[in-house]
């Protein structure tokens, strides 16, 4: 019984030696960790009456091998503050995507996208909104 009895200390006593040891690590160590996303391009077009801004750009998300990229499309009111709505995110294995945005209409935004030139991209549709506002999204595959 006394054994017992000292070894559940032990075990208690390594926890209580250890945990200020991971908070320390969680706080100052682990963040670090994880990088903001680099934004390798970025475009923008704003509609005929210069009501809503279209605004593409792909970022490089993680670190350490992880990485992948993606491209987002996001509207937003010209004068607004705050950040756009995403109606468009894209998911590609290179950095390089094809894409073009065009008004058809002040209420009307059409989105054509494609892979990379290269061998073996592609691009996967993580998202897509068919409307914001009054405005009317058309996103295809070129």
């Amino acid at each position: 019984m006394q054994i017992r009895d000292q070894v559940f200390v032990t075990k208690t006593s390594l926890y209580h030696s250890f945990a200020p040891w991971l908070c320390v690590f969680e706080i100052l160590i682990a963040p670090g960790c994880h990088e903001s996303p680099t934004i390798t391009w970025k475009s923008e077009r704003l509609s005929p009456d210069g009501h809503w801004n279209a605004v593409a750009h792909s970022e490089i998300i993680g670190n350490f091998g992880g990485q992948y990229d993606q491209t987002f499309v996001q509207l937003k009111e010209v004068g607004r503050k705050g950040p756009g709505n995403t109606i468009l995110l894209l998911s590609h294995e290179y950095r390089d995507i094809i894409i073009s945005m065009n008004w058809d209409a002040p209420n009307h935004l059409n989105i054509k996208y494609r892979q990379s030139l290269r061998p073996g991209d592609h691009v996967d549709v993580n998202f897509q909104a068919i409307k914001c506002g009054n405005v009317v999204i058309s996103a295809e595959k070129m």
